[in-house]
């Protein structure tokens, strides 16, 4: 269902990631169907991104979270533990980006929790 819907809307050129994000059964199904969500939960993953995104310079905003979550989770894809979620995507003719993105935005929220910043302080 989820593959077939994003597959939809990449056609008509609609914003697909927006579209997920937007509807968070379909954000939750994808990062769980891909993988991501098990990569980004395993403790040992989670240790090792929260080094990077809180190493020089260090995020002051939930913005700069934002931004530097995305750019960390973006290196990953080269890492072998991305293999699964590159085969998925493959496989269901999905863009990577999608996924990527998604996972960013679900990894940013574990961060902005440490920190005790809220998605509000995305808007100020």
């Amino acid at each position: 269902m989820i593959t077939d819907l994003i597959k939809k809307l990449i056609a008509s050129k609609k914003k697909s990631t927006r579209f997920v994000i937007e509807y968070p059964i379909l954000k939750e199904e994808l990062l769980t169907e891909s993988g991501a969500k098990k990569i980004l939960d395993d403790k040992e993953n989670q240790k090792k991104i929260l080094d990077q995104i809180l190493a020089d310079p260090k995020p002051k905003t939930a913005y700069d979270v934002q931004a530097k979550t995305k750019e960390v989770i973006e290196k990953m894809v080269d890492e072998d533990l991305f293999i699964p979620v590159k085969d998925y995507v493959f496989q269901k003719g999905i863009e990577l980006e999608v996924v990527l993105h998604v996972s960013s935005i679900y990894f940013r929220d574990i961060v902005l929790d440490k920190l005790q910043l809220t998605k509000k302080d995305l808007l100020a």
